[in-house]
């Protein structure tokens, strides 16, 4: 979900260290995913989560105007 310019974890099979979901996470506000967001693309390589390698794809949420309002995500753990 965006909030301001960066985009805040509210739905996620991530996990913290605890065991529990990471939610209210921040995407890496100076990771590949969010700069390609931003400008309204795409993003698909590896991402990383609380220091844990993913491979994930990202694609921007639209509103009815074509502003970008959040993120559709889904990854897996990198090998």
């Amino acid at each position: 979900m965006r909030s301001g310019n960066e985009c805040v974890r509210v739905a996620t099979n991530a996990k913290k260290g605890d065991g529990s979901r990471a939610l209210g996470v921040l995407l890496d506000p100076k990771g590949p995913a969010i700069e390609r967001i931003r400008r309204g693309e795409a993003y698909y390589g590896e991402s990383f989560v609380l220091d844990t390698a993913y491979v994930a794809g990202y694609e921007p949420i639209r509103d009815a105007t074509g502003a970008v309002i959040g993120i559709y995500a889904t990854g897996y753990l990198k090998p």
